[in-house]
């Protein structure tokens, strides 16, 4: 970590995902929690971010090799709860897919998001620090008016993202043409990622109260708060959920 850090500027925010992409993979694949819990405080102090945006983190999946298409083909029917048992990386890929094919769709999702209570679609969504460049490409695509919102993410891509979207376009290549379809899909995604990140963040916060209980920290009533928090968080995230997985 140190490594990697030295001579670089850490207040950037690129040079931050990048080492965190570098480092969280070979963190995430040691054994003992607590370990894992000691190299992500410390990558967290190296790099200077809130310890919780690192918890939970999956390392990338390998992309595809083979080249996809941007246009769409025959629709199919969607399972309605297909991607909710897939893991992290799956679900953030399936989004992004979603997203590059139909950019406009990021204003639906944050409505949806605000009526439930809940916070906007961010890069923070994504782990990997690729998708966070694309999804910084998709908001960027929506600001402007020179081409199609499409056009101009697959426009905006370096040389290496370039497979990486090639792969995320071949997982979405069979989109529901209904748009409220797309639209409940891609909900139940969201909303699974960030149940997931809260429950990581509300079990690291227990070992820290717990932590704190028995050392005297001062800091009990600040983990506590986070906790009210966080619980608030996940019964919004679970209402959410209900009506876009019933159709309640």
């Amino acid at each position: 970590m140190e490594t990697l850090a030295a001579g670089r500027n850490v207040d950037d925010p690129k040079t931050k995902s990048e080492i965190a992409g570098q480092v969280l993979p070979l963190i995430n694949e040691v054994p003992d929690a607590i370990e894992r819990e000691a190299y992500r405080q410390r990558l967290a102090r190296i790099i200077k971010v809130d310890e919780r945006l690192l918890v939970g983190a999956q390392a990338p999946s390998r992309p595809s090799r083979r080249r996809a298409r941007a246009t769409q083909t025959e629709p199919k029917e969607p399972k309605r709860d297909s991607v909710i048992g897939a893991g992290n990386a799956l679900l953030e890929a399936h989004c992004l897919g979603i997203l590059v094919r139909r950019p406009e769709l990021v204003f639906h999702v944050d409505r949806a998001l605000h009526e439930a209570h809940l916070l906007r679609l961010s890069r923070l969504d994504f782990e990997r620090a690729e998708y966070r460049v694309v999804f910084e490409l998709v908001e960027e695509s929506l600001a402007q008016d020179s081409s199609e919102p499409m056009q101009y993410v697959l426009n905006g891509l370096s040389l290496p993202l370039m497979e990486i979207v090639d792969n995320l376009l071949e997982r979405t290549d069979k989109l529901d043409p209904k748009e409220e379809r797309v639209l409940e899909d891609m909900m139940r995604a969201v909303l699974e990622i960030r149940r997931r990140q809260v429950n990581d963040i509300i079990n690291m916060l227990r070992y820290q109260m717990d932590e704190a209980a028995q050392s005297g920290d001062m800091r009990t009533r600040e983990f506590e708060e986070s906790m009210a928090r966080c619980t608030q968080t996940l019964r919004n995230l679970h209402q959410a959920r209900e009506k876009f997985i019933t159709g309640r």
